[in-house]
């Protein structure tokens, strides 16, 4: 199976939840503290795998450094990436201009992470969601 944008139930924030993520809280080109990550109301999931990434967000003084949280292997990771956009419907996911975030390219040395992670962006498409994914044309400059 492949990665979808999947809504989440009741059901599924509830077990969300239960796991105990953590997100940065940014400001001023920083991570200030780390809090709880809220379930999320959508995800970018790759069921067959157990691959999640999640839009956590970003510093306003940096608003096209995404965060994001992403669930390879297991284990939860802190990425972020530069979003810009080229023509009328092309994202481009390139490495960040600022990194907000103490973990750097490549976040993970283990193989397959990156395309994983290339894989999961690209069904996320500009902003993670079903009709987006749909129209968006992504690349990567990494």
């Amino acid at each position: 199976m492949s990665f979808t944008i999947e809504k989440l139930s009741d059901e599924q924030r509830k077990e969300f939840a239960l796991w105990k993520l953590k997100q940065p809280v940014l400001g001023f080109g920083h991570v200030i503290r780390e809090v709880d990550v809220y379930p999320p109301s959508k995800w970018t999931i790759d069921r067959d795998r157990q691959i999640y990434l999640i839009g956590s967000g970003y510093d306003l003084d940096y608003p096209n450094e995404k965060i994001f949280v992403y669930i390879w292997r297991g284990k939860a990771y802190w990425v972020q990436f530069h979003r810009s956009f080229r023509d009328d419907n092309i994202v481009v996911w390139s490495l960040p201009q600022k990194y907000l975030i103490n973990n750097t390219f490549p976040y993970c040395t283990e193989e397959k992470f990156i395309d994983d992670l290339r894989e999961a962006l690209t069904a996320y498409g500009a902003f993670g969601t079903a009709l987006d994914a749909l129209k968006c044309n992504v690349e990567f400059s990494f």
